[in-house]
């Protein structure tokens, strides 16, 4: 009976495929290589722009023999083109594309949604790919690329409107308006939310307020954004490492404070300059000391520059540079490289002391 029924369902499946054929449609199979992601309790699935209104659900993907490759077989008319497809992580839902492959800034996948390109549909075809990289070959498949956690924060402080639920959309998750909710523990009026990103990657995206009720939309000037096949969207380009991102003012390149900068993220505006009262060019307004302060002449500016040893004449030379922050000593006794072969040493004032520059600069051996 077992083998009775399978007989059955690929007469069915023949039949079908015939049928499909007559009326101009053809078989493409999709395979995707799992071996570096694990599976969800849910499966392996691809969406389509053909299946768009299906939802991630539409199309389950099997792994009949569980080698680690699922495949599926969609029909789609015959010269087809224009279409995309995306392979998705075990899906919760129809609108669950947090599991999506991450193709973002690869060459096989277009911003801001990143999807994989559909090759024209001229007859039956295979696509045979690796989760989450390029190329046709699922048999061979490169390490996954390395990942960094990036945090997300917007201040939501100065909306004037009653909301319920704040989102983070991009690139990354298929601009999907509930994968990815932020929250505030604190009460404090500012979400965030921490995302497992590529390292060395740019990527698109937007805050969202109860699920595309409110998107936030910018000007293409604005400092922050950068067009992105028509959208104008924030961009990220991830580093090495991790990265806690600085708050942002909802709709706003700013904090709410209008910042450009706020490195500590205190709210209070970065504004580089000299901190130190006793200088001449002592700035009131100055949050952060810039390592540029002047000082009278006769003020002594940290603690001694001592040489290195008694007698070794140091200090019998000096030369300063002209805003005061670089001084080279001159010691023409010192018998570091030999006797009294002399050095010389270079110092750099960095706002609180001197710290020398490089090695010393020996001398030869006095004949």
């Amino acid at each position: 009976m077992p083998f009775y029924r399978f007989a059955v369902l690929g007469s069915f499946l023949l039949a079908c495929a015939q049928i499909f054929a007559q009326a101009g449609f053809v078989p493409v199979t999709f395979e995707c290589n799992t071996q570096n992601i694990v599976v969800g309790p849910q499966g392996m699935y691809v969406w389509t722009s053909l299946h768009n209104n299906e939802g991630a659900l539409a199309n389950p993907m099997n792994d009949s023999n569980g080698d680690g490759i699922y495949d599926i077989t969609l029909f789609f008319p015959e010269n087809y083109s224009g279409a995309s497809y995306v392979f998705l992580n075990s899906p919760a839902d129809n609108g669950d594309y947090s599991g999506k492959e991450d193709l973002s800034g690869l060459e096989c996948a277009d911003p801001p949604y990143y999807n994989r390109s559909l090759p024209e549909v001229i007859g039956p075809d295979t696509l045979s790919s690796c989760f989450g990289q390029c190329g046709f070959d699922s048999t061979e498949c490169s390490e996954p690329p390395l990942m960094v956690d990036i945090t997300f924060k917007v201040d939501l402080n100065t909306v004037p409107f009653e909301y319920d639920f704040v989102y983070l959309v991009g690139g990354f998750n298929e601009w999907c308006g509930q994968c990815l909710p932020m929250s505030d523990d604190n009460s404090d009026g500012i979400y965030e939310v921490q995302v497992a990103l590529m390292e060395g990657t740019t990527y698109g995206y937007k805050f969202m307020i109860d699920d595309w009720t409110w998107l936030e939309n910018f000007d293409e000037d604005e400092p922050c954004v950068e067009n992105q096949n028509g959208w104008i969207n924030r961009v990220l380009t991830t580093g090495s490492e991790d990265q806690i991102l600085q708050t942002v003012c909802y709709n706003s390149c700013l904090t709410c404070a209008g910042c450009t900068a706020d490195a500590d993220d205190d709210g209070i505006c970065d504004y580089l300059g000299c901190t130190d009262e006793s200088a001449v060019n002592y700035d009131a307004d100055a949050t952060d000391d810039d390592g540029q302060c002047v000082f009278p002449y006769g003020f002594q500016l940290g603690d001694d520059i001592d040489g290195e040893a008694a007698d070794d004449a140091s200090g019998e030379a000096v030369s300063i540079s002209s805003d005061g922050t670089i001084v080279a000593i001159g010691a023409y006794a010192n018998d570091g490289n030999g006797d009294r072969s002399g050095h010389v040493r270079i110092y750099s004032w960095d706002g609180t002391g001197w710290s020398q520059m490089g090695e010393d600069i020996d001398g030869e051996e006095a004949e």
